[in-house]
């Protein structure tokens, strides 16, 4: 009976156009439910990306996999961070259409300012720099603006909320273990801080 009842959502949010590739709670929920193997399960960040999951700050896609090798997109960033620091309250984003999947995780992540320097675009594949920007953009109030003279990357390395490294540059891929690992850490910020 779950099992049809997840695929009827499944395939209901196919039908009315959104989409499920990208997150999928209720493909996490399937997964669970049919023993998918992980393919996280020998991964360095795999504690980080299990609490995130339990956490439902990141989510598996329709498949059941977390891919954490994958480039994160600007809106999976995004709409991890607007999930970790609970945002309710909106502020409008006119780049984005009515009725777009990311038009409400957008309007609260611009409320907060998150979106400061930032071009607005879902997909785009995001750098560690990127990813740092909208990270320090969110957390700027609660721990000020970056030092002078270092990336925004550099600055989470310093803070311990990004690991540094070997080899690793500000234009590297910004990849779905690193988001896990770096909600993981923001999330337990956010516990301390409420």
């Amino acid at each position: 009976m779950k099992k049809q009842v997840n695929t009827l959502l499944v395939a209901s949010l196919l039908v009315t156009g959104i989409s499920v590739s990208t997150f999928s709670p209720a493909a996490h929920a399937q997964a669970a439910v049919v023993g998918v193997k992980s393919d996280y399960q020998n991964h360095q960040y795999k504690d980080a990306i299990d609490y995130v999951l339990e956490k439902r700050v990141m989510w598996k896609y329709a498949d059941g996999t977390f891919k954490p090798n994958t480039q994160m997109t600007q809106g999976q960033l995004l709409t991890s961070l607007v999930a970790v620091m609970q945002l309710k309250e909106k502020a409008p984003v006119a780049q984005l259409p009515v009725g777009h999947w990311a038009k409400d995780v957008y309007e609260k992540a611009h409320k907060k300012g998150i979106l400061a320097g930032i071009t607005i675009d879902p997909n785009r594949l995001v750098t560690k720099e990127e990813a740092a920007l909208i990270v320090n953009n969110a957390w700027k109030p609660y721990r000020g603006g970056i030092w002078p003279g270092i990336t925004n990357y550099q600055h989470l390395i310093s803070r311990g909320i990004l690991p540094k490294v070997w080899g690793q540059t500000p234009e590297s891929p910004f990849l779905r273990a690193e988001g896990g690992s770096m909600a993981s850490s923001l999330k337990r910020m956010v516990q301390e801080l409420i």
